[in-house]
């Protein structure tokens, strides 16, 4: 019922090139229950063209909250969603763009678990290691967990990752670390366990300096959160905002790849708006800030640490 009179009329609309307003598809994807979404799937009787342009609006209007609650729903159908991503990637390589920014850009909007499920059930997704490892950086600890559970047993799970981090591109893994530090940091955890293993060895002595530096970001950005929480408050917020600013400069400053930091941080929640974020990268990635930058002990942010009165234990961890 709910397809037949709320859904196919816009979808037919659509394809015949009409002009449909925006809170016009919102409220239709509010009033359909998920479920109904499953008669656009390949396996049902539905025209090919009403899928497809299904497809093509689900795509235009991903990033709508009520658009992505349909999308990210248990019950949304994974071959229609399956669909959709090699419909968005036909979409970039027809247009000549890099593959990268087509995954960069479209595959944020799935939640953990929604992404979990296509790794595992979509035939056409588990063969593309790039779409698995966009897909994997949506992870949150709790997914990983589950996904290694689908395994039958912690050795064949990890098993399974070091053969997928063999099939990545240095540069591709180094991204991944930047994109979920947390997942990362984790999942080489899980390896010290299985480091007798020739394979596990050998990635671990490869990437040691990236995963000590990854470990030293979380450190700093676990830092920064009691340190600024401690000192907000005790001064104005122009104060404050130079303060931060001036601190995240100095100790993001210390460390040798600043960009891949910088983007770090931002994925660990570390900046308070995109404008500070903005700041820090233009002091510490142009050259005519940097080479004016000396040590400010004062902006440390151990120094802060202390007077904040953070403990000792945290700040000699740092």
């Amino acid at each position: 019922m709910y397809v037949t009179e709320i859904l196919t009329p816009l979808l037919l609309t659509a394809t015949r090139r009409g002009s449909i307003p925006l809170n016009t598809w919102c409220a239709a994807f509010k009033d359909i229950p998920v479920k109904e979404f499953e008669q656009f799937s390949v396996e049902a009787d539905c025209p090919a063209e009403l899928r497809s342009t299904l497809i093509y609006c689900l795509w235009i209007f991903r990033d709508v909250p009520s658009v992505q609650e349909v999308m990210n729903h248990p019950d949304f159908p994974s071959v229609l969603l399956e669909e959709l991503v090699l419909y968005a990637q036909g979409r970039f390589l027809l247009r000549a763009s890099e593959h990268e920014t087509f995954l960069q850009r479209s595959l944020p909007f799935l939640k953990p678990q929604k992404s979990m499920e296509l790794i595992l059930e979509a035939d056409w997704i588990k063969r593309d290691v790039m779409l698995v490892m966009h897909l994997m950086v949506n992870f949150d600890l709790r997914t990983i967990d589950d996904f290694l559970g689908k395994f039958e047993s912690a050795e064949a799970a990890i098993k399974y990752l070091i053969g997928f981090f063999d099939q990545l591109q240095d540069y591709d893994l180094r991204f991944f670390f930047s994109r979920n530090p947390d997942l990362f940091i984790y999942i080489t955890s899980l390896f010290e366990a299985f480091r007798q293993e020739p394979s596990i060895r050998a990635f671990m002595e490869k990437y040691a300096a990236v995963i000590e530096n990854l470990r030293s970001v979380k450190h700093l950005a676990e830092l920064c959160e009691k340190v600024f929480a401690r000192l907000r408050g005790k001064m104005d917020t122009q104060q404050f905002r130079t303060l931060r600013c001036a601190s995240l400069i100095q100790e993001v400053g210390k460390f040798p790849e600043i960009p891949a930091v910088i983007e770090m941080l931002d994925h660990l929640h570390i900046f308070s708006d995109k404008s500070e974020k903005a700041i820090i990268a233009v002091f510490l990635t142009s050259q005519d800030f940097r080479r004016d930058l000396a040590p400010m002990p004062e902006f440390f942010l151990d120094t802060l640490a202390r007077k904040a009165g953070v403990s000792n234990e945290a700040v000699e961890l740092f």
